[in-house]
């Protein structure tokens, strides 16, 4: 059945294809002129494979170069696409598997923070760890990663947190303890995305944001010491103050 669909999607694109092993030794130029015109291919300074979907297929991206957008806040674009093996479903280690792409390039902004330094070309390049956004929530993200790393920075400081801070924790047997020291030293190379739940009930209801009113955020982190779990970070406020913090410790299942 995963055969026949792979096939349906495969034959609803242009034709794509790619032995394995030429797409593992391919450098990202070479990845570049795969998914991408040459004026667009011509900007990419780094790229990427990895195995997805079960190990039946591979995820490709190529990245441009980052820039700074905001203070503490550089913007990458990435562009990917999926190639899948549609004949035996799984044979790694073949480098003579025949893949096939089953959709177009996908392109997107992201956003990463060189917190606690400012942004600059030169730290902008260094910085490996960036979350996707789409246009439409470029901004709130923006503003999301700046109220984070200004949150952490209050935290770390001695004065009086200028936000209300609340901590949450799944595990009876560790309780949060001194979260205002967990915030101040959260691990944003761990951060792998940010979800907004106004734009996520907006799907399913059709209703879009009022004037004024403000996607709530909800930074998301990696597993990490000592019980394996993750943080979830969300940001309460408007647009123009940081009213509360929640964090809250949990497991989840990463695929």
């Amino acid at each position: 059945m995963l055969a026949f669909l792979l096939a349906a999607m495969a034959a609803s694109v242009p034709d794509d294809t790619v032995t394995a092993g030429a797409l593992e030794r391919a450098t990202p130029a070479e990845l570049a002129a795969r998914l991408l015109p040459p004026a667009d291919a011509a900007r990419v300074v780094g790229g990427r494979i990895r195995a997805e979907l079960f190990m039946v297929g591979y995820d490709v991206a190529v990245w441009e170069r980052s820039v700074p957008v905001a203070p503490i806040i550089c913007r990458r674009p990435v562009h990917t696409r999926l190639y899948f093996d549609q004949t035996s479903l799984g044979r790694r280690g073949d480098p003579n598997l025949m893949l096939i792409s089953i959709s177009g390039t996908n392109s997107f902004d992201t956003y990463g923070t060189t917190y606690p330094d400012r942004a600059t070309p030169e730290h902008c390049a260094t910085l490996s760890n960036y979350v996707g956004s789409p246009p439409d929530l470029a901004e709130p993200t923006i503003r999301a990663l700046t109220r984070l790393t200004d949150a952490m920075r209050s935290a770390a400081a001695p004065n009086p947190l200028p936000f209300a801070l609340r901590c949450l924790s799944e595990n009876e047997e560790r309780p949060c303890t001194n979260e205002r020291s967990q915030l101040a030293s959260l691990s944003l190379s761990e951060l792998w995305g940010v979800s907004f739940e106004r734009s996520y009930y907006g799907l399913r209801d059709a209703s879009p944001l009022r004037a004024g009113e403000e996607p709530v955020p909800t930074m998301q982190f990696g597993m990490s010491a000592p019980d394996g779990r993750s943080w979830f970070v969300t940001l309460v406020g408007d647009r123009e103050r940081l009213s509360a913090v929640v964090m809250r410790r949990t497991m989840v299942i990463y695929h």
